[in-house]
């Protein structure tokens, strides 16, 4: 029988600015005086999931240990690939990626504040895979941008999903997923840890120990490595994941 692995979940209210741990100012800041705040919602073996915000400001990276996934809620600003100076704009509702062994830059022009996920995988990534931030925006995740996967095996319903693939490195995968209403038993035994933040919709996640959970806009949410259970979604859902490979 598959263990009974329990998920983690964080409404909107979680991860508020005045919920924050503040860390102070950076120390590596070269531009404004940049002050940060966190707080961790879920430590695995590999991969880790919470909050950071930081106020105006611009400091450098150099070599990143970790691939980290985010969703910006507020702010505005840019990142800066140091190998050849390609600057990528992000706004609230976008969906970044900083792959391991990545540099450049932070430049803030209006206090952010994401949701994370951040792998730390063993493995290096080529040259070419982290050299480069990625952003998807907002509207890159909307329906109409979605790919259809056809009908899912249900109990209830007859529920559709579709999907859309941002990023797929290493032990990273990034994207969105949708589905219409239905009830259907998720992947026994997951072998990956899922994080995911929910856009639209209203489901109820139910663990084998019979804890479940509505589920709905502005709601995170981590599936850890070895989870059982079943999703009930009562109207149509949509999300931005991160599923790490641990």
């Amino acid at each position: 029988a598959a263990a009974v692995v329990p998920f983690s979940w964080a409404p909107a209210s979680y991860f508020q600015a005045d919920q924050l741990t503040v860390k102070g100012p950076r120390s590596d800041a070269d531009k404004g005086s940049p002050s940060c705040s966190s707080r961790v919602l879920f430590k695995g073996k590999q991969s880790s999931v919470g909050a950071w915000s930081c106020t105006e400001g611009g400091f450098p990276v150099v070599d990143r240990p970790t691939t980290e996934v985010f969703y910006i809620l507020e702010g505005a600003g840019t990142l800066t690939d140091a190998i050849d100076g390609a600057v990528h704009h992000w706004r609230a509702g976008d969906t970044v990626v900083l792959p391991k062994g990545w540099s450049g830059r932070w430049d803030i022009s209006r206090a952010i504040r994401k949701i994370w996920v951040v792998n730390n995988h063993p493995d290096d990534l080529s040259e070419e895979d982290r050299s480069k931030a990625v952003v998807a925006h907002a509207e890159d995740y909307h329906w109409s941008r979605l790919r259809p996967l056809g009908a899912r095996k249900a109990d209830w319903g007859t529920p559709e999903h579709f999907n859309a693939t941002t990023w797929k490195v290493g032990s990273t995968y990034v994207g969105s997923w949708a589905c219409t209403a239905g009830g259907f038993l998720g992947t026994s035994n997951r072998p990956t840890t899922e994080f995911f933040y929910v856009f639209e919709g209203i489901a109820f996640l139910t663990g084998l120990d019979g804890v479940a959970r509505r589920v709905t806009a502005g709601d995170t949410i981590v599936l850890p490595k070895g989870w059982s259970g079943r999703w009930d979604i009562v109207e149509p859902i949509r999300k931005v994941f991160g599923v790490i490979s641990e």
